[in-house]
């Protein structure tokens, strides 16, 4: 009965309602859309990064590291060292990496694109596929060559319909051919901007185009997962003494195992979703404080109303069950709107970036759970205010 009586005192102020509602329409929007995006992010990247395969090692340079943040500006990787390990019994490739972000030109088409200085082994270890050319060769590495393999996006963006192979790009005002193209990885390659690339020879990267001998990580791919602790004990040596570090000294360089990476990788989309999933509770917080807002306003206007159903008959509880009963169905029907345009904000923001949303039970459930908790708590206050009115009082003032 006091729901039936708050779904009618609600549709008697349909203005009143609908801004009552608007608030916590946007808050669960924005929770569920965040919440499905964050999960859709987290399994593209560990998927991706797990079909890479647990024989695959990360060196990076640098001694300070705090969570997944690399501290400090130490440089000491060279590509000398990625040759060095690669006599090591047991490793089957090393590829050193570096890469930066520059603007690639096709004729009047330009993009700005990430460009990566590796080795050939660079495909095999991160498994792409070619769609269409060639890969660039050693010998393109020996020489210098200014030789591309173009990322499906990066390809689309210059060429349009159009083969890029054969043609030529300009990187930073020089022209490199393109040879191949990139099958494209899409959200599931768990590797960053894995369409939006350019490839090219290390040593044209580093001759040709930015300078300098160093790089900025090394891919080590070994051969048995089994081993991989001794293994990574003679790279570590092996590092050890081609930058004639004492035994005193701490290492210069850091070792990244999969599972390492996947730790962080889940660390970084919790703490993103944390934190979007804060911004989106501070926003159903503030559409519960409209809840409260309009329900006392909706007390002082019916002063009259209350009076009389209290002098028919109606007890303290009876008020507070109906505008508690209000305030929950206002945030009840923001929430179910929420979901539903929450749905679609997901789906959408997601293909535009190319993501992959996924809505589980709890990016339904938790909304709706605190949207209830919003409409008892908010509207607590305006119903012990409606029932504590006197009723000759309220009817005099009516």
């Amino acid at each position: 009965m006091n729901f039936i009586a708050a779904i009618e005192g609600l549709r008697r102020h349909p203005l009143r309602s609908a801004l009552s509602v608007l608030g916590m329409v946007i808050g669960v929007a924005s929770l569920v859309a965040t919440l499905a995006i964050g999960e859709g992010a987290r399994r593209s990247a560990t998927q991706g990064i797990r079909e890479l395969g647990a024989n695959l090692i990360f060196i990076r340079p640098g001694k300070a590291r705090m969570g997944y943040a690399w501290l400090g500006n130490v440089k000491t990787l060279k590509t000398t060292d990625a040759e060095a390990l690669r006599e090591i019994s047991g490793v089957t490739a090393a590829v050193p990496e570096v890469f930066a972000r520059t603007q690639v030109k096709y004729l009047n088409q330009n993009t700005d694109s990430r460009v990566f200085g590796v080795t050939p082994a660079y495909l095999d270890i991160l498994r792409y596929r070619l769609s269409d050319g060639a890969g660039f060769t050693e010998a393109d590495v020996r020489a210098a060559r200014r030789v591309a393999l173009l990322g499906s996006k990066t390809a689309e963006s210059l060429f349009r319909m159009e083969n890029p192979v054969g043609k030529f790009i300009k990187v930073k005002g020089k022209n490199f051919r393109v040879v191949g193209v990139l099958a494209e990885r899409g959200a599931r390659a768990g590797l960053m901007e894995a369409d939006d690339r350019v490839i090219i020879p290390v040593t044209s990267y580093q001759k040709r185009l930015f300078g300098g001998e160093l790089v900025r990580s090394l891919l080590v791919q070994v051969d048995d997962a089994l081993h991989l602790d001794q293994t990574i004990a003679v790279i570590t040596k092996q590092l050890r003494r081609r930058h004639r570090l004492r035994p005193s000294e701490e290492d210069d360089f850091h070792i990244a195992l999969q599972t390492e990476v996947l730790q962080t990788m889940s660390m970084v989309s919790r703490t993103f979703s944390l934190l979007l999933g804060s911004v989106s509770g501070i926003t159903l917080l503030v559409g519960g404080v409209g809840i409260m807002n309009i329900m006392l306003v909706s007390v002082s206007e019916r002063t009259g109303e209350i009076g009389l159903r209290r002098a028919v008959g109606a007890t303290q509880a009876d008020i507070r069950r109906q505008f508690l009963s209000e305030s929950v169905a206002v945030s009840l029907t923001g929430a179910v709107l929420g979901l539903l345009l929450g749905v679609g904000a997901g789906y959408g923001m997601a293909s535009m970036a190319g993501w992959t949303a996924i809505f589980s039970t709890p990016a339904f459930m938790i909304p709706l759970f605190f949207s209830v908790g919003i409409g008892v708590v908010f509207g607590l206050y305006p119903a012990l205010k409606a029932s504590r009115l006197d009723p000759a009082e309220a009817l005099r003032h009516g």
